[in-house]
């Protein structure tokens, strides 16, 4: 919500800095900040009553990035927070700090509680703790990391905590490479908020900022060069419903880097593989009893199976090992290893089988930014194998993934394929269309006059929507477990009981992702109170009136451009009911719906001829972004679709 602030307590300072364009990064050390009146920030605090349904009030959010060209570093934050509510206390009491234990060194330089006035509540942490990072039992990661995690004594509404502490990056991970994130626009309101990045002055720093950040002032003196994004009163943005946040008015991030190149990514990745393709026997004679006479495709997609789903995900991230692979040799020994692990062990495996093939780095989320080389942005590591002229993309850890697809999370996202020469290539992974990632339900059987129902439901699975289902069904299951499954499923039809389940092995990639089911029920309708019976319709509703009318609420004052991905995505939804009635019986069928926009479209089609009644309910979505100015088309569309709310059909036995 956005505030009319009060200046009661205001000092009219609206300078807090010491100088406003500076000429190099302050030097910030457990003595303080001479950069920054600590008073001044103090007098800053607002009046609760102006922020009622705030639980914090940010006076100072100040970052601090000093870089080198080898890409060490030193970076110091600054939290100076008013608590306004006790869930203010609850936010700001604990504090925990993540660094790597390897390269950085970690200093908090203070931790105070002070009251308004400046009085000291207390000046170091009541209790503080040093941990690893926790090793999760599935798919493990040991690395590291640490955490440093601190209690804060004193914390009370009314109180202000002024927290500072340091990062000093001892060591690039890639030398010269460093990257870091600063997000201007705030969760809460910011009454002074800077970023500074001290760098080399003849360092063209790159900088990747969304559409509406501020133009930093820029200042070079003694071979240093500043960069200084400072702002004031910055109030947060409520979130409104599937924005493109970063393409909002008003809102304001960047990221920073070392100038580098995707060639120079590369070359180093390269040199770090160079000695990981070489198969000795023991690994070469592995794979022969794996793939046995099978040739060309068939031998490849062997190799594919072996190494996705029998060697176990155990990623061991220490030092340089966060980026170099381990031999073959160790991971066959092991029967375990990490995403590069196991996509070096693929690609030297495919190579000996006569492919094309070379290891591709990417984020596993897609968030790569093709104009910010760095090797930080990568988090995972693919096979990439030439099949007839064009790559065909391997993720060895995504082990219930069929060959040749890629998994939903980087569709669309950027990677970077490097050759054993340090070259590379950039690629865009492919995005599967709508009707590629789709959910089949078919509902078929016979209706009788005692309200008795035989039959049962078929589902299929393919895309976006089939690995959830591959991953429930990639085990093994007891008897009581099948027929729990089977009562579940059931549940579509009133009364249902289930028998005849037929599921598939989720770890079978060449099978489809289907389950089908036989069910009956003795009173699969009920009794209208103005005759006739009513059959619940087995089938996905994709009515919300309760989010069209949130989104009205929105119209008035919407900004943010939209999401298309957000509002339904590239997948398809079907689903059918065949249903046969008794002799003379008669459906009161609700009309059809059609809604077509640039979200998506809608089809429900209700028919009946003869004894069979038919209801096909079809939802496909669409990708992309639109402007805000298209937001009462997706209101419109979603109501249109909203019309199609039926739960239940009324049959009419003859009179």
């Amino acid at each position: 919500m956005i505030h009319t602030r009060a200046r009661r307590i205001s000092l009219g300072l609206l300078i807090v800095f010491a100088a406003p364009v500076r000429a190099q990064a302050p030097n910030i050390t457990s003595d303080g900040d001479p950069s920054v009146l600590a008073d001044t920030i103090y007098a800053l605090a607002v009046d609760p009553a102006d922020y009622a349904e705030a639980d914090d009030v940010l006076l100072l959010d100040d970052g601090v990035v000093v870089l080198q060209p080898d890409g060490t570093a030193t970076e110091t934050y600054r939290s100076v927070a008013q608590i306004l509510t006790r869930d203010g206390v609850e936010g700001w009491a604990e504090r925990t700090l993540g660094y790597d234990g390897a390269s950085q060194d970690l200093r908090v330089n203070w931790v105070k509680v002070v009251k308004l006035d400046g009085t000291v509540v207390s000046d170091e942490p009541a209790h503080q703790q040093l941990m690893d990072a926790p090793v999760a039992q599935q798919s493990p990661i040991f690395t590291d990391r640490k955490r440093l995690r601190l209690s804060l004594a004193g914390v009370e509404p009314g109180t202000i905590v002024d927290f500072s502490y340091t990062l000093v990056t001892k060591k690039a991970r890639r030398p010269g490479d460093f990257l870091s994130y600063w997000t201007i626009t705030p969760a809460a309101t910011v009454r002074r908020s800077r970023y500074l990045v001290d760098v080399p002055a003849s360092m063209d720093l790159a900088v990747d900022a969304s559409p509406y950040t501020i133009d930093p002032t820029v200042a070079v003196h003694g071979g240093r060069k500043v960069y200084d994004w400072s702002a004031a009163d910055l109030e947060p943005l409520e979130p409104e419903s599937f924005e493109v946040r970063r393409e909002r008015k008003g809102f304001q991030s960047l990221a920073i880097a070392t100038p580098s190149s995707w060639a120079d990514i590369g070359a180093w990745y390269a040199s770090l593989a160079a000695d990981r393709y070489d198969l000795p026997d023991d690994v070469l004679a592995a794979a022969a009893q794996e793939v046995g006479d099978a040739t060309g495709m068939d031998a490849l997609r062997a190799l594919h199976r072996w190494v996705a789903q029998d060697f176990r995900y155990v990623s061991i991230s220490l030092g340089i090992g966060g980026y170099q692979p381990r031999l073959p040799a160790e991971v066959l020994r092991t029967k375990s290893g990490d995403c590069k692990d196991k996509a070096t062990l693929f690609v030297a495996l495919a190579r000996h089988y006569g492919f094309e093939a070379d290891p591709v780095l990417l984020s596993s989320t897609g968030a790569a930014e093709k104009d910010l080389p760095s090797i930080q942005q990568f988090d995972h590591e693919i096979a990439a194998v030439r099949i007839d002229g064009e790559w065909t993309y391997v993720d060895l850890t995504a082990d219930i993934v069929p060959f040749g697809r890629v998994p939903p999370s980087y569709q669309g996202g950027f990677g970077l394929i490097v050759f054993d020469d340090g070259s590379v290539q950039e690629t865009t992974f492919p995005e599967a269309p709508p009707e590629e990632n789709f959910t089949q339900t078919v509902v078929e059987g016979e209706l009788f006059a005692d309200g008795s129902f035989e039959g049962g439901f078929t589902q299929l699975y393919r895309g976006a929507p089939e690995y959830p289902i591959r991953s429930t069904f990639a085990r093994d299951f007891t008897p009581d477990q099948l027929d729990q499954i089977a009562q579940a499923g059931a549940q579509l039809i009133e009364g249902g009981k289930g028998e005849d389940l037929n599921i598939f092995n989720g770890l079978d990639l060449d099978s489809d992702a289907h389950i089908s089911l036989k069910i009956t029920s003795d009173a699969a309708t009920r009794r209208n109170v103005g005759g006739g019976q009513i059959f619940i319709l087995p089938l996905d509703s994709h009515a919300n009136p309760g989010l069209v009318s949130k989104l009205k609420d929105e119209l008035p004052t919407r900004t943010a451009p939209i999401d298309v991905d957000a509002v339904v995505g590239a997948v398809t939804n079907i689903s059918e009911l065949d249903l046969t009635l008794p002799d003379g019986w008669v459906a009161q069928l609700p009309d059809d719906v059609v809604a077509d926009s640039r979200f998506g479209t809608y089809e429900a089609h209700y028919h009946q001829e003869g004894r069979k009644v038919t209801v096909v309910r079809r939802l496909t979505g669409a990708t992309g972004t639109a402007p805000a100015d298209a937001f009462p088309e997706l209101v419109s569309w979603l109501q249109e679709m909203s019309k199609d709310d039926a739960i239940f059909l009324l049959l009419q036995p003859p009179a």
